[in-house]
């Protein structure tokens, strides 16, 4: 009988445990353990450091992802819940672990000198669990 693969967040820690202390792999895990975080990054990679986006084109793009829609068609209440979610919980989140600069006041974020390297690991995440995910087939 096959041993079960490690989760994901148990790989990254493996992957990451000699490079980076305990409290920084936990952080990591705990950011890119929610999607619409992960979608944030991704979003996020493609804007330079000193572009700023409004949490309302980033609640759309992640609605038009999530809801498998065009960005015209991202609205109601499924756009309305990701962008309160994003306002209340995952952009602080991401602006506490200095990966965005988020003016709640504007609702607007751009991305931090950080956010390249959540990218690389979110990447190299991803892949783990692509191949963990193709080994318990």
């Amino acid at each position: 009988m096959r041993k079960p693969a490690p989760s994901w967040s148990d790989a990254a820690a493996l992957a990451f445990a000699n490079e980076f202390d305990p409290a920084t792999v936990t952080t990591v895990c705990s950011i890119l353990g929610n999607r619409r975080r992960q979608l944030a990054v991704l979003y996020l990679l493609t804007c330079d450091t000193d572009e700023w986006v409004s949490l309302a084109n980033l609640a759309r793009w992640i609605t038009a992802v999530t809801t498998d829609s065009s960005l015209d068609a991202a609205t109601g209440s499924d756009y309305h819940n990701i962008k309160e979610s994003l306002r209340h919980t995952h952009l602080p989140t991401l602006a506490d672990a200095g990966a965005i600069t988020y003016d709640a006041d504007r609702t607007r974020l751009t991305p931090s000198d950080t956010l390249p390297f959540l990218g690389r690991l979110l990447f190299h995440l991803l892949i783990v669990s692509t191949a963990t995910d193709k080994d318990m087939t």
